[in-house]
């Protein structure tokens, strides 16, 4: 999924919101049939076709946690994050 209505639209030709939320149904229906789950969410850190909401990429990463995604993989997708903003990130992820 995309932390950005920019890059939703452009790679999925939908709204983030709903590129969420069929994620979330495929993550539902795999864990169900005992798979094991992982979700990307690419622009993460910061996308340089639109504007990122800074609190809304730990928002859909919380959304996968609460469905019981495996694992959840912050995706620096414009190669602009920093370490501290990796560090810092995956640090409120966890919790």
């Amino acid at each position: 999924v995309s932390a950005t209505e920019a890059f939703a639209k452009s790679n999925f030709n939908s709204n983030m919101d709903e590129v969420i939320k069929r994620a979330l149904r495929i993550v539902e229906r795999a864990r169900t049939s005992h798979f094991l789950t992982r979700a990307y969410i690419s622009m993460y850190f910061g996308d340089p076709l639109g504007t990122l909401d800074p609190g809304l990429p730990l928002k859909i990463a919380r959304k996968f946690n609460a469905a019981g995604c495996d694992e959840i993989v912050l995706c620096d997708t414009a190669g602009i994050a920093s370490p501290k903003s990796v560090h810092l990130a995956c640090s409120q992820a966890a919790h």
